[in-house]
C-alpha cells in the first residue's frame, strides 16, 4: 500500500502568515531608505545552535551524532515529515550541527521567508525542535538556539490482532483537524516517538508499508500537554479486499491507482507499491466495484473494472487492458482519391507502448 499525501503543516501555514506580515513590515520600512529590499540581490548566511532539551538560554551537549537542521519553504512537505525525500525546490538546505558545540550554518540564501527546524537522527530518543520562522533580508541571520525535544507521545504500531508489532518503516501521521502536521516512521520493533509539536488536540493514525496487504489503523485522538509523555497504541487493519494489478503479460504494475466504489460513490483509493499489490478497507460489506487505472507513464494500458462482494477472502488480480496495436484505415488524396502502395509509419508520441 502506497498512499501519497501532500503535507502542509498547520503550524507552517500559521507561521507563513506571521512571516508574510513581518516581510510586509520590513519592506515598508526599507522603502523609506535609500536601498530598497531586492529579492534578486545580495544573499545572507544563516547560523545558529542546536541543543538537547534544556531551559531557555542554556545549552545541553553533546548532540547525537548526525543531528541536522532543515531550511525549508513554509509549504514544504518536509515541514511535516523530517525524514522525507528532500531533493525538491522547497528544501533550501540541510546543515549538520557540530555535536560538541551545537553550531550550524547555511551557505548564503536569497532574501525571503523560510522555516527552520532541528532534527535528531532516526534512532535517537529525542524528537525534532519546534518549527521556527526565519526572515532573510540581505544581512547575516542568527536564529539563536533550536532545542531538540523529548517525545510527548510514544507508542507502538501493531499488526491486526494487536499482538505482533508491525516492524520498521510504517508511518504514523499526526493531524490537527484535517491538516497533517507531522509524520514519524516506526523502528524495527514497531515503536515510534512524536515531539516538537505545540500543546493541543491531535489525531494519530498508522499507515502500513507499501505492498503490505494491510490497511490504515483507526484514528485515535490525543491531547499534547507540556512536560507530559503519553503512550499510544495503533493497530493496522486487515483489508476487505486485496490483490495485484498486472498487465496482459502478467507483469505486476506499480503506481497503479485502485479505486473502490459502492453504489457508484467513490469510497477508498490505494496506489500499488513496487510489487503491484493493493489493499483496501473501510467499506460496507456487500457489493462493490473496483477500478484499476494505469500509471501516467503507461499510456499503452487501459483501466479495468471488476465487481466484488466484500469481504473478499482471497487475493484478486486486476489485469489492465491493452490498447489496440493495429491501426486500420484508408489513405486518400485531398479530393478523396484512393492512394495505392503508400508507406505508413506509426510512432507512439509521448508514451510507452
Amino acid at each position: 500500500m502506497n498512499t501519497r499525501l501532500k503535507k502542509y503543516g498547520l503550524f507552517a501555514l500559521t507561521l507563513t502568515l506571521a512571516i508574510l506580515a513581518t516581510v510586509a513590515v520590513v519592506s515598508l520600512a526599507s522603502a523609506t531608505q535609500a536601498s530598497p529590499l531586492s529579492t534578486s540581490g545580495p544573499t545572507a548566511i544563516i547560523t545558529g545552535t542546536v541543543s538537547l532539551p534544556a531551559p531557555p538560554g542554556s545549552l545541553a551537549l553533546p548532540l547525537p551524532v548526525g543531528t541536522w537542521v532543515w531550511l525549508l519553504d513554509p509549504t514544504s512537505p518536509c515541514v511535516a515529515d523530517p525524514f522525507c525525500t528532500w531533493d525538491d525546490a522547497t528544501v533550501h538546505g540541510q546543515a549538520f550541527a557540530d555535536r560538541n558545540t551545537g553550531v550550524f550554518s547555511f551557505p548564503p540564501v536569497a532574501p525571503g521567508a523560510y522555516i527552520i527546524r532541528a532534527v535528531a537522527p532516526f534512532l535517537s530518543d529525542y524528537t525534532p525542535s519546534l518549527i521556527q520562522p526565519v526572515v532573510v533580508l540581505n544581512t547575516p541571520v542568527n536564529v539563536g538556539t533550536l532545542y531538540l525535544t523529548n517525545p510527548t507521545v510514544t507508542g507502538t504500531v501493531y499488526l491486526p490482532g494487536g499482538v505482533t508489532d508491525a516492524g520498521l518503516d510504517n508511518k504514523v501521521h499526526v493531524f490537527a483537524g484535517l491538516t497533517e502536521v507531522e509524520v514519524r516512521r516506526t523502528r524495527l520493533d514497531g515503536t515510534f516517538r512524536i515531539g516538537g509539536l505545540w500543546p493541543g488536540a491531535y489525531a494519530l493514525v498508522a499507515e502500513p508499508r507499501p505492498d503490505e496487504w494491510l490497511w490504515w489503523s483507526q484514528k485515535i485522538n490525543h491531547t499534547i500537554v507540556p512536560s507530559e509523555t503519553h503512550y499510544a497504541t495503533l493497530t493496522l487493519r486487515a483489508p476487505q479486499v486485496q490483490g495485484y494489478v498486472k498487465d496482459s503479460d502478467g507483469m505486476r504494475i506499480s503506481e497503479a491507482t485502485v479505486k473502490a466504489f459502492v453504489s457508484n460513490n467513490l469510497w477508498r483509493t490505494d496506489v500499488t507499491g513496487p510489487l503491484g499489490k493493493f489493499a483496501i478497507d473501510g467499506l460496507p460489506n456487500g457489493p462493490a466495484l473496483l477500478r484499476a487505472d494505469p500509471p501516467l507513464d503507461r499510456a499503452g494500458l487501459l483501466p479495468i473494472t471488476r465487481a466484488v462482494t466484500l469481504p473478499e477472502a482471497n487475493p484478486i488480480t486486476l489485469t489492465l487492458l491493452s490498447s489496440p496495436k493495429v491501426v486500420t484505415g484508408f489513405i486518400t488524396t485531398n479530393v478523396m482519391t484512393p492512394v495505392l502502395n503508400a508507406l505508413i509509419v506509426a510512432n507512439r508520441v509521448g508514451a510507452y507502448g
